[in-house]
């Protein structure tokens, strides 16, 4: 058959509705789809005892909470940073300069964090943007308090041990507030 030419339609061939095209275009329009929520990636490469510590207090978390259904590290770590964030009062916000010094590639200077990489673990928590900026908040102000804001060791996986130990110190408040949220 030609280009230029129409398609007979005999006795008994199907017939096509396009009545339901305006709904489809309705349904599928910009307006009524969701935008995903913006995901942000920790790669923590920290020693493997706190990687263990942190999945006996997730195991512990989930058991507490009784969220089996969901069970993800990452609704975990959402939950203790949500919660700390609460704890912060007259908070300052990092610029993007501090985004980029915390989270710079290379090898921080030796420091009594310091371990043999045979020791080394990495623990990979993908969460939505808003919990990691919180937890950076909390990085920020945590070196504010200390006063060493640009100090070359820091990075979120070497924050991520005082972050453990405020979360087994809170342990208790945070499942309270997680069950309650």
């Amino acid at each position: 058959m030609a280009k230029n030419e129409k398609q007979e339609i005999k006795d008994g061939d199907v017939a096509f509705d396009f009545s339901n095209i305006g709904k489809a275009q309705e349904v599928f329009s910009k307006d009524s789809i969701k935008p995903e929520k913006a995901q942000m990636s920790f790669l923590f490469k920290i020693h493997q005892e706190t990687v263990k510590s942190f999945n006996e207090l997730f195991i512990k978390f989930l058991s507490d909470t009784q969220n089996y259904k969901h069970p993800s590290k990452a609704a975990f770590f959402s939950a203790c940073v949500e919660y700390f964030n609460l704890q912060l009062t007259n908070a300052k916000s990092p610029g993007k300069d501090f985004y980029e010094f915390i989270q710079r590639p290379g090898k921080r200077p030796k420091s009594d964090r310091s371990f043999h990489r045979d020791n080394l673990e990495i623990l990979f928590i993908k969460v939505d943007k808003i919990y990691f900026d919180m937890y950076v908040k909390q990085l920020y102000n945590y070196l504010i308090d200390k006063g060493d804001v640009f100090n070359p060791s820091y990075s979120v996986s070497y924050y991520f041990y005082d972050f453990m130990e405020m979360v087994r110190k809170d342990f208790k408040k945070i499942v309270e507030h997680a069950i309650n949220n």
